[in-house]
This record gives structure tokens, C-alpha cells and sequence, in this order.
């Protein structure tokens, strides 16, 4: 059994793609199963994968149809072998010691799943203008020291607004993904809002380290860079709808910060949506007659919603400039 099994979703990335190859040939813990997925790549990137192979037998070439980042990840848990999971995207890439470190540190503490910290970067001077946010967005207010449960340590990085989902910012023990039967949702964007709260809330022993050792592209065309579409939408919609789903089924709606967020994110896809040119709400006509009915159901309560906010807002601005006048008087 190898110590990490490394996923790595692939699909038209040859320009980055030896930079993340190399990355984790050159990892100083050895004992590795490299499992690349190509999705349907046209760009070459597949042939690039089976050139690695070709020189490194830690390196396994899985070849599927474009189906999404989702089930290039779900083929790769399929043949993880390694007693942890690590989900690398190939556009980015490790330090040199990144899966060692969290290795050592999963067993010591005995985790269920281990945090670290991103570092974004700039792919071109026309990403420099959106680097700053990104910076803000992976950087962590809080310190967390100690072994927590998942649904505390979440609890507590969404309350000091350090919470981001991506599966390429912690380490996963492979027995656990397997016991609770975890995986990513198929066919949308947004898929690691769903996947990464579900590993959390189950996981019985958790942290978080300081640590930064995952490099993150910004590059032009990424799905978090690219223009919003209707697929944007869908896809917050869909992960914060099933999460609800799963909060519900776990009797978890007593986490009242990811309750709320997810509230939140539900209320970002209407707004998204509600901004959308025509064209592209259009393409709502394109989903399944019940996928329809559920997204518009939730783009009529979300609407609703905000409309409550809003009158809640102006009966309180109303209050204040009428204490404000009498108070004049």
C-alpha cells in the first residue's frame, strides 16, 4: 500500500502540466500513487500523462470521456490505494515536501482529515488585477492548535472567515472516504462547496495547520476566473440545495454557521442568476423537467428572501430617522 494516492483531474492543461508532474516526481516522500485522470483532453495533455507513465511507474494514466472534474476525481478515489487521498488540479502545483509533511502529521495525530494553506499567483499580468482578492480569500485569521471534530473545526473557520472549500487544501484518510461513502457530485461547477462540508461534518478527528504548500494558479479560462453563466448558478445552487439535503438527513441543522452560509450561497446563485443575460438564463430550459422545478423553487425563495431582507433594512433605516427626527424636535 503507497502512503498517498494523488488524484489529479486533467482535462486540456498541457502548458501547466509538467509543472504539476514534476512537483510530485520531486516530492520528497517517495512512496506515491500518482493517479492521473485525462477527461477527454484534445490538447495533448493525455499523450504528455502517458509519457510520464512511460518513465515513472508511479504514475497511472486513467483515459475517460469529457464528463467534468467531478468524475475524473470520483474515477480517481476509485483506484486510490494509499492510505490517504490528495486532490492535486493540474494547472497548480506542490512544495516539495507538501505530502510529506502532511503525511507525518495525519498519522501523528491520527486525522480523518488534515487543513493547510493555498498561496495564490498571478499566470499573467492580466490576472495581477484579481490576484489581490484571491490573497484575501486563502489567507487564515484564526489559529487552530488542537485535534478538533470536522464539524467544530468548520464551525469555527466559518465563523472567523477563514473557511475554502477546495480538495486540494487538506489531506483525506483514504478508510474514511470509503466508510462514509463520499463523493463528488457529477455534472456541476461548485462541486467542492458540497464534497469538502460533508467530509468535514462526518470527520471525528480534524485540523488545520498554518503550513502553505499548494501553489494556486490564476489563470485566464479556469471555471473560477471565466465569465458566470448559468452552469455558475446551477452549480452553487445544486451543492448548497443537496448540502441542506444532507444536513437534514444528519441532523445536523444545529451547525448554525454552515446552516447560514449555505443559506447564503443558495442567495448568491439567485443573484447570479437573476444578473445573467437572457441567453444564458435560457439554459435553464436545457436540464431535466425536474432539476427545472427544483432551481426555480429555489430561485423563488431565495428572491423571496432577499425581498424580506430588503423590507426588514427599510423598517429599521425608517425606525432610525424617526427616533433621529423626534429626537430633533
Amino acid at each position: 500500500m503507497p502512503k498517498v494516492s494523488v488524484v489529479v483531474p486533467v482535462y486540456n492543461t498541457a502548458p501547466y502540466l509538467d509543472a504539476c508532474i514534476q512537483s510530485l516526481l520531486q516530492q520528497t516522500l517517495c512512496d506515491l500513487q500518482i493517479i492521473c485522470v485525462d477527461d477527454g483532453s484534445t490538447d495533448g495533455s493525455g499523450e504528455m500523462l502517458d509519457a510520464y507513465a512511460s518513465r515513472d511507474s508511479r504514475v497511472h494514466v486513467i483515459h475517460q470521456e469529457n464528463r467534468g472534474q467531478s468524475a475524473a476525481r470520483n474515477a480517481g478515489i476509485r483506484e486510490a490505494e494509499g492510505e490517504y487521498v490528495y486532490f492535486l488540479d493540474s494547472d497548480d502545483f506542490l512544495e516539495a515536501d507538501a505530502l510529506e509533511r502532511l503525511r507525518k502529521e495525519m498519522a501523528a495525530r491520527r486525522l480523518d482529515l488534515l487543513l493547510f494553506s493555498p498561496v495564490a499567483f498571478a499566470d499573467t499580468e492580466a490576472m495581477e488585477a484579481k490576484l489581490e482578492s484571491y490573497k484575501t480569500l486563502y489567507h487564515r485569521n484564526g489559529t487552530y492548535p488542537d485535534v478538533y471534530t470536522g464539524r467544530e473545526l468548520l464551525e469555527m473557520q466559518i465563523k472567523n472567515k477563514d473557511y475554502a472549500p477546495g480538495p486540494w487544501g487538506y489531506m483525506i484518510r483514504s478508510a474514511f472516504l470509503r466508510e462514509n461513502g463520499i463523493r463528488f457530485y457529477e455534472g456541476i461547477y461548485h462541486e467542492d462547496e458540497l464534497f469538502t462540508p460533508q467530509c468535514l461534518l462526518l470527520a471525528e478527528r480534524a485540523a488545520c495547520i498554518p503550513d502553505a504548500l499548494y501553489h494556486r494558479r490564476l489563470r485566464e479560462g479556469s471555471v473560477m476566473t471565466k465569465a458566470k453563466s448559468f452552469r455558475h448558478a446551477y452549480g452553487i445552487f445544486t451543492a448548497a440545495d443537496e448540502l441542506m439535503r444532507f444536513l437534514h438527513a444528519h441532523q445536523l441543522e444545529d451547525c448554525a454557521g454552515v446552516m447560514a452560509r449555505t443559506e447564503r450561497q443558495i442567495t448568491r446563485a439567485y443573484k447570479l442568476f437573476r444578473d445573467l443575460p437572457a441567453e444564458e438564463m435560457g439554459k435553464l430550459l436545457d436540464l431535466p423537467p425536474e432539476e427545472q422545478t427544483r432551481f426555480r423553487l429555489g430561485m423563488l425563495m431565495a428572491r423571496d428572501g432577499e425581498l424580506l431582507k430588503q423590507i426588514r433594512e427599510l423598517k429599521k433605516r425608517v425606525a432610525q430617522l424617526e427616533a433621529g427626527a423626534a429626537g430633533n424636535t
